[in-house]
């Protein structure tokens, strides 16, 4: 699984300053994805890195759609610090609509 379509959003400039660390254990696909904020860049890597996260998360991969599009953890197991999902998902930008992805 890839979390670009996330790491692409990370308003570098005003996520500097912010180090978090995020684990999202999938019980369905069998995977464990750790996801670091460092220096306002978004990074994916294995779970198991011998580091504690601020906050680990046990879920679906359904659960993961609902969870980011609705931003919020409800439904999620949901172990440490629960502001490390709030503090990432408030250093996202939105989704411009209108960006013109071909260009005459």
């Amino acid at each position: 699984m890839r979390w670009n379509s996330l790491a692409i959003r990370v308003n570098g400039p005003r996520a500097w300053d912010t180090r978090l660390t995020i684990d999202w254990n999938f019980t369905d696909l069998k995977e464990e994805i750790r996801l670091s904020l460092a220096n306002g860049v978004l990074t994916q890597t294995h779970a198991h890195d011998g580091n504690p996260a601020d906050l680990t998360l046990t879920l679906t991969k359904p659960q993961l759609l609902h969870t980011v599009t609705a931003q919020s953890l409800d439904g999620v197991q949901a172990d440490g610090d629960r502001r490390a999902f709030a503090t990432l998902i408030g250093l996202l930008d939105d989704v411009d609509r209108d960006f013109d992805i071909v260009t005459p």
